[in-house]
Parts: structure tokens; C-alpha cells; sequence
């Protein structure tokens, strides 16, 4: 059996005033985006740049609870 990766992540703004939370399979595919301005939505609007904080889970069950 394959083990998969699942994390949940904190990114915050320049001046950590703002933050987001957030779960997924790929990390640096969904934290990468994120430092060149390419997602949307509210995301967008709070200007969350840097990645502060994650942690890994064995099963998106588990990553999903913990965000």
C-alpha cells in the first residue's frame, strides 16, 4: 500500500495581519502559486505570501479535521 501525503498549511500576509488556512495533497504545488500572485478569490485579497506553518497527515480525513 501506498502512503500519501496530506497537509494542512498556514500562509500569512507581509505583515502576518492576515491569514490563511488551507489542506492539500501537494504542498509546494499549492503553496508555489500562492508566492506569484496566481490564485484567486478572497486568497487574493488578503495578500498571503508566505508560508508560516504546516504539518503533515497520513489520510486527507485527518488533514481536512485538523484545518
Amino acid at each position: 500500500m501506498t502512503e500519501r501525503n496530506f497537509y494542512v498549511y498556514i500562509m500569512a500576509n507581509k505583515r502576518n495581519a492576515a491569514l490563511y488556512m488551507g489542506a492539500t495533497s501537494d504542498l509546494v504545488k499549492c503553496v508555489h502559486p500562492r508566492t506569484e500572485n496566481c490564485f484567486e478569490g478572497c486568497k487574493q485579497e488578503l495578500d498571503a505570501h508566505q508560508l508560516v506553518y504546516y504539518e503533515h497527515h497520513n489520510t486527507a480525513e485527518l488533514a481536512i479535521r485538523r484545518e
